[in-house]
């Protein structure tokens, strides 16, 4: 920590102005330079100053590596996925605002403030903090900028913004970055790929996520990289090598106690079960995912994935009993594409192929399109281009919502 920086603290602290400080020392303007940085003084002057202002050296240094330590275990604590350390760390950073915000710590404290509500997913806080980093990116050390940039990735993907999320994380992973790439950045471009249904690319960088985390014993993100995996893994319909990684998972989420885990591995083996047309296995492992569903996102999740597997052997009547209840519910679900998607399922189990159409063209596409959803897209269209096999103006417009499905702001443009 520059001695300019502890003068201008402890003067603040202490109330007292330039003039006050430096009278019969230097001059003020010289004492601006000193705070500001711009010029670094003398030993004698910089004695008489701390003395002053009864500034024990070894104190300040202490004092400094304590605050800075604050920061060094929240971010292991992040990475280590320790909600209740990082809340219990947090609430002490900002118990020390003060002492950051007047220090060269300055902007690390703000980016991690920025890292902490991207953790609990605050974004209205999260974008409040980005806005007011972003004027600043100049000034950041190359640490700051490292961690911003993981940040402000993690902030991208919450809001959906993933080829934004894809790029900024590359910079990190082949920007020649003297931080190197952590299991972290690894495990979010491995996610964003994901997302984006880069298969390969998302597998890979799973695999470095988990080398990374294995030389740490991060066992929760060790799970969270090989369900990562999986899920590509099903996608690609190597369903043997997916379905093993699923039931490892379920088994040291067990041990652990790891409730999403066990609640994301139930869901995907009952995919997975599907596929392998075991259906009866494949919905009771859905059952399972509703039953240990903590949330309202994963209970939908895992309903509509049942729906769909009861309608695709043709158990209607069962499948309509959960469309109910699902509907029944419509008014307190937060998360807008799961009643699109319960309604479709419902439109659907009425059998009249006109109402499904009307139903995809006149509310789900431009629902989904307008919360930028891009899931189902894909399979809506082809429905639709399907449909109008004698109108081709139709159905290049479909043609062409099914290949960009995943590019929200190329679909946005199409369809304005």
């Amino acid at each position: 920590m520059k001695s300019g920086i502890i003068i201008r603290y402890n003067r603040v602290k202490q109330g007292l102005t330039q003039e006050e400080l430096a009278k019969g020392i230097c001059s003020v303007s010289h004492l601006s330079k000193i705070e500001s940085g711009k010029y670094e003084a003398n030993r004698d002057t910089i004695k008489l100053l701390f003395k002053r202002l009864s500034i024990i050296t070894e104190i300040e240094s202490k004092i400094y590596k304590e605050k800075s330590d604050f920061i060094r275990s929240f971010y292991y604590s992040v990475d280590f996925l320790d909600f209740f350390k990082v809340k219990e760390i947090m609430e002490t950073i900002l118990q020390n605002e003060e002492y950051y915000l007047q220090t060269d710590l300055h902007y690390l404290f703000l980016i991690t403030k920025f890292r902490y509500y991207t953790y609990i997913n605050n974004i209205y806080k999260a974008e409040i903090l980005y806005n007011k980093l972003k004027k600043s990116l100049t000034k950041l050390s190359l640490q700051e900028e490292y961690l911003f940039i993981h940040s402000y990735s993690i902030y991208l993907i919450q809001t959906k913004n993933y080829n934004l999320a894809k790029e900024n994380l590359y910079k990190l992973i082949n920007g020649n970055h003297p931080f190197g790439s952590t299991g972290e950045v690894y495990y979010h471009y491995s996610l964003v790929c994901s997302h984006l249904d880069d298969r390969g690319v998302c597998i890979l960088f799973a695999q470095k996520a988990l080398e990374k985390y294995s030389s740490t014993n991060n066992f929760h993100r060790i799970m969270h990289s090989m369900l990562l995996m999986g899920i590509s893994l099903l996608k690609l319909n190597n369903l043997t090598d997916a379905e093993e990684i699923f039931m490892k998972i379920r088994e040291d989420a067990t041990r652990l106690g790891e409730q999403s885990l066990l609640l994301a591995c139930y869901h995907n083996l009952g995919i997975v079960k599907r596929e392998q047309k075991k259906y009866v296995e494949s919905i009771n492992y859905f059952k399972l995912a509703l039953k240990y569903s903590y949330s309202q996102e994963y209970y939908y999740n895992s309903l509509v994935e049942l729906i769909y597997t009861l309608s695709s052997i043709n158990q209607i009547d069962h499948a309509k009993e959960y469309i109910e209840q699902g509907l029944s519910l419509h008014k307190d679900i937060q998360f807008t594409h799961y009643i699109v998607m319960l309604k479709y399922f419902k439109v659907l189990s009425e059998g009249k192929l006109e109402n499904l159409v009307h139903y995809l063209e006149e509310f789900a596409i431009p629902t989904l399109i307008d919360i930028s959803y891009t899931k189902p897209l894909k399979e809506f269209s082809l429905i639709l281009v399907d449909f109008y096999i004698e109108d081709i103006k139709k159905q290049n417009k479909y043609l062409l919502l099914a290949l960009h499905h995943n590019d929200i702001e190329k679909i946005k443009e199409v369809f304005s």
